[in-house]
């Protein structure tokens, strides 16, 4: 089972760009608001060297121990909203 976590913050127009899209896209996803979830988007960041920019996209593919955790970073591993949907599709 692989699942898709989408790294936002409230204020943030294209976060709701993305999960816009997503939705669109009839892709689940779970929401994870960088100020309540610091935890979890500090272990994020450190996975992607520091980038900090949202949404921030992460696959979890619990079947799959190799490549358990696919961060994907806005500017590092797409540059637009729909590259970065057509990416988590494909690994989806």
């Amino acid at each position: 089972m692989k699942d898709l976590v989408v790294f936002s913050m409230k204020s943030c127009p294209f976060c709701q760009i993305m999960k816009d899209k997503l939705n669109e896209e009839n892709i689940p996803f779970i929401e994870m608001d960088i100020e309540k979830h610091e935890e979890e988007y500090k272990m994020f960041m450190e996975l992607v060297e520091g980038n900090e920019f949202v949404p921030a996209l992460m696959v979890i593919d619990e079947e799959n121990p190799d490549q358990r955790i696919i961060p994907m970073a806005p500017d590092r591993d797409y540059k637009t909203i729909e590259e970065g949907v057509e990416k988590v599709k494909n690994l989806l």
